[in-house]
């Protein structure tokens, strides 16, 4: 309803667009799934925030689109957006989306079939400092970077034979995504890291 004023109002071009398109953009996503309205949302973000030289929203325009290709399986494009977002990130103050990066890499690897290369992103990943706020960069994301990090190593480690450190890595989420208390990060621990991985359970 606020993207149909602004059109009215002729009131385009907006950093208030831009805003309200990122929020439409998410909500879509964890509401109505990979729809190509989503799409068609954060491609537009992504123009703005580059206009607007916003480096945030263009990271949160690069992981729309790139969350959107994951979930319909366009794994290629995947790949190319999240070392399009790490290429921006590392323009950003102290890097703190970093991780963020790495995790967005290893999961179109890893459905790519390169376990070695997730592993290795994911380690990698794990190695970078936490952003200071979490609180924030999970609200921002939907997910806390570690836990999803940690998720995706464990899937990698499980097919590449070493069933005892997969579940070391899946035990590690579901560890931390209850010392955080984030229920989408508890979700995504449980049930991409510890279910294909524990069958036994925890």
């Amino acid at each position: 309803a606020a993207l149909a004023l602004l059109d009215a109002a002729g009131e385009r071009d907006s950093t208030t667009e831009l805003m309200l398109r990122a929020a439409l953009g998410t909500s879509l996503m964890y509401t109505s799934g990979p729809v190509e309205a989503a799409e068609a949302l954060w491609t537009r973000v992504l123009e703005l925030a580059e206009r607007f030289g916003d480096i945030q929203y263009q990271l949160r325009a690069l992981y729309g689109l790139w969350l959107y290709k994951i979930l319909v399986c366009e794994y290629r494009a995947s790949l190319t957006l999240g070392q399009r977002f790490q290429r921006v990130a590392e323009r950003s103050d102290g890097m703190p989306d970093a991780v963020v990066a790495y995790r967005m890499i290893s999961m179109a690897l890893h459905h790519r079939g390169d376990q070695a290369g997730t592993r290795d992103h994911t380690q990698r990943g794990l190695q970078r400092p936490a952003a200071e706020d979490r609180r924030a960069q999970t609200a921002r994301y939907g997910v806390d970077q570690n836990v999803g990090t940690l998720v995706m190593l464990a899937r990698s480690l499980w097919l590449l034979g070493f069933p005892d450190k997969a579940m070391q890595a899946a035990q590690a989420s579901v560890d931390k995504a209850a010392e955080i208390g984030h229920a989408n990060s508890t979700c995504l621990a449980v049930a991409d890291g510890a279910w294909p991985s524990c069958p036994r359970g925890l």
